[in-house]
């Protein structure tokens, strides 16, 4: 799993909200790991380099992927767990973030585009049973993170910035039910040269509800009921 945003949504949707505010996927990579005693909590340092993927956009058979960059993403992040500040459960809080490049080739030549995000995170105890967790994400040229609703550039190899996030509100009344509420959103933007093309997507957004049941220790079953919107560059909506 990739080093930034390390907090998942429970959703039953196997996509688990990517393109939906949450970035990150599983990338080939070499990471290093240092836990240190807080007293009361553990914090997570983890420092590594992926390998760096990108998009198609020229349609020749050129390596438009990254790897011929000659730099690897690098990726970081602090997570510290332990006891809420206010009883009732652990908390955890993470911050990460990454920076690459990528190299396209065009018809004009190579060009190297960046690649960067800044992530923030909670996951918060709220009474006995309940707990709310969410995370917020901000970067340039994310499509390889499952963010920026797949665009990481535009028509003239400008890196496509996006914001987004999503927050879950759980209830788990007794260890056989548990209940979730959640939303995500992924809003791509930009000015200028670094526009949106018409017709690419400028926002899309989840919200959706389930229930989970747990029938034995080896067996669970889930049902949920969502709703989802993407809007598309030029639309008056």
């Amino acid at each position: 799993f990739d080093i930034i945003s390390p907090l998942c949504p429970k959703t039953v949707n196997y996509t688990v909200q990517w393109f939906q505010g949450n970035p990150g996927y599983r990338i080939p990579q070499l990471r290093l790991t240092k836990n240190f005693d807080t007293g009361g909590g553990n914090l997570a340092a983890v420092v590594g380099v992926t390998r760096t993927l990108g998009q198609d956009v020229t349609g020749y058979p050129t390596d438009d992927h990254g790897a011929d960059a000659g730099f690897p993403t690098t990726a970081g992040a602090l997570t510290w767990t332990g006891d809420s500040f206010y009883g009732g459960g652990k908390s955890t809080l993470p911050l990460s973030g990454h920076y690459g490049r990528e190299e396209y080739d065009s018809v004009t030549g190579r060009e190297l585009v960046q690649s960067w995000s800044f992530n923030l995170g909670a996951k918060l105890p709220l009474w006995e049973g309940a707990a709310i967790a969410g995370e917020y994400f901000w970067g340039r040229n994310l499509d390889q993170y499952f963010a920026g609703i797949g665009q990481g550039v535009n028509s003239m190899l400008n890196a496509i910035a996006s914001r987004g996030g999503w927050i879950n509100l759980y209830w788990t009344p007794s260890t056989d039910w548990s209940f979730t509420l959640g939303y995500g959103i992924d809003k791509p933007y930009g000015t200028g040269d670094d526009s949106l093309d018409g017709g690419m997507r400028r926002e899309n957004w989840v919200a959706f509800g389930n229930v989970f049941y747990t029938i034995t220790e080896a067996l669970k079953t889930g049902f949920e009921i969502s709703t989802l919107q993407t809007k598309y560059q030029g639309d008056d909506y």
